[in-house]
Formats: structure tokens, C-alpha cells, sequence
């Protein structure tokens, strides 16, 4: 029996996904953006859906791209890549442009993909144990989601280059005082996120849906342009194979080897 890649609850009004990858960390494969990104279309035509909650299997949220996937051997073509890549924005554009609320409920590492995924939400709940960490220079690869736009956005200039820059993790307190997540849950970060979906469920429909397009709004037309160059940027790293060694080194818990 296979295992399913999301659990899906629906509790009235808000509907939680759960990433249900635990074993590694709910890390994504191409069948995971692919299904994810499906979902959220169905989620975009069911507007008794008020509420999402994104939150991940056992002790992580997302651990990003699954590297060993990268690492397999297998050569992909250009069209195949960049089709792959313009999945992941396309799943941004559907939480941006949703009429429901996305709270992202961070209950451990929020890595990649992760990271990026949770920053394209409304709001972002985190455990004790979250973590937030953008790896992509680390890895030979390049930021996706719109974060290049969204993230600064959040945690302004300094903070946004200090974690894209780094490569470097951040831990729950530290995102929490500096804006990346809107609070601190002892326990049960699902839970509250849930609780909270609900409680934003239960104002006016228009009126919710009419402020998050106004808060986004400013930001529609720019978001579009960082989504289309984040596109060409990536195409360019993956161009020079250096994501391959960044993927070997990680497997292999080594320092990369960078060619040239």
C-alpha cells in the first residue's frame, strides 16, 4: 500500500495539509511539488475553504528538495528542469492569489522549499524546535517561491541577506524577533494553527478576502518579475553543474568541491 504523500483534514472551514514524508524529513520530491501543487488548485476552486493550514509529519515541516533525488544519476533535460522549477513558482502564485488565509505551522526545521514555502504564507506559527535555514548557495543552487521579493519583505534588507547570503539557520526565537514567524507555540503548533484558521474563518468572507488581496496587491506585479528572474537565475546555476557537488557533498556529509 503506498503511502500517501499529504494527509488532508478538513475541520468546517480550514483545511490542514500535512506533508507525510517523516522519514526524510518531509522533504520534496518531483511527485510531491507536482501533487502539492495540483491540490492547490482544487483548494482555489472551493471557496467554502476560509482557511489552509500547511504543516509537516513528525519532527520536521520541510526539509526542502530531497538531494538524494538530485544525486540519483539521472540526467534531465533543460525543458524538464525548468518545467520542475516553474511548477514551485506556480505553487507561490496559488497561495498569493487564494482567497483563503495560509498559516504555515513550522514544527521543526523549515529547510529550501521548506523555508521558502512557509514565507509565501500569511502567517507562520512555529514550535520551540523550528528552525529556518536557506541552503541554496550551499548547495550550487538558487532561491525559488518569490523569496527573493517575499522574504525581504518580512524581515527587511539586512536580515533577508544575512540568511540568503549565510546559508546559515536561524532557530524559533530568532525568527520570531525578527518577524518570520507571528508566534511561539510550547505545543500543539498544528493545533493552534488550526485554532487560529478558524478564528479568521469566522470574520466576513468579503472583508477577509478583499484585505489579503489588498495587502498583496502592492506587490503583485513586482512578485511576478522576481518569480520569472529567480526562473532564469536558477537555470544558469544548474547550468553549470555545481548543484550535482552540492548534492553529492550533502549525501556524503562533506565539504563541496567546487569546480574551477
Amino acid at each position: 500500500m503506498t503511502t500517501p504523500a499529504f494527509l488532508i483534514d478538513r475541520s468546517g472551514p480550514v483545511l490542514t495539509v500535512t506533508f507525510n514524508r517523516a522519514e526524510r524529513l518531509n522533504a520534496f520530491r518531483r511527485v510531491e511539488y507536482h501533487e502539492l501543487h495540483r491540490l492547490l488548485g482544487e483548494v482555489a476552486a472551493d471557496r467554502s475553504v476560509r482557511a489552509v493550514v500547511l504543516t509537516g509529519a513528525g519532527r520536521g515541516f520541510c526539509a526542502g528538495e530531497d538531494l538524494k533525488e538530485l544525486d540519483d544519476g539521472e540526467e534531465t533535460a533543460t525543458e524538464e528542469m525548468r518545467a520542475n522549477v516553474e511548477v514551485l513558482q506556480d505553487i507561490t502564485r496559488r497561495i498569493v492569489d487564494s482567497p483563503a488565509v495560509f498559516i504555515a505551522a513550522v514544527n521543526g526545521v523549515a529547510a529550501g522549499f521548506g523555508a521558502e514555502l512557509a514565507v509565501a504564507c500569511d502567517l507562520r506559527v512555529g514550535g520551540p524546535e523550528a528552525r529556518f535555514l536557506f541552503p541554496e548557495v550551499r548547495r550550487g543552487l538558487f532561491i525559488t517561491n518569490g523569496v527573493s521579493l517575499l522574504l525581504p519583505r518580512i524581515v527587511g534588507a539586512t536580515w533577508a541577506a544575512q540568511l540568503l547570503l549565510s546559508g546559515q539557520p536561524i532557530d524559533a526565537a530568532t525568527a520570531a524577533r525578527i518577524g518570520l514567524l507571528t508566534e511561539v507555540v510550547p505545543g500543539g503548533v498544528a493545533a493552534r494553527a488550526a485554532e487560529l484558521g478558524a478564528a479568521l474563518a469566522g470574520n466576513a468572507p468579503t472583508a477577509m478576502r478583499e484585505t489579503k488581496r489588498i495587502l498583496r496587491s502592492s506587490d503583485r506585479e513586482l512578485l511576478e518579475r522576481h518569480l520569472h528572474d529567480e526562473v532564469a537565475t536558477i537555470m544558469r546555476c544548474l547550468a553549470t553543474g555545481e548543484h550535482v557537488e552540492g548534492a553529492r557533498a550533502f549525501v556524503e556529509k562533506r565539504p563541496p568541491r567546487w569546480p574551477g
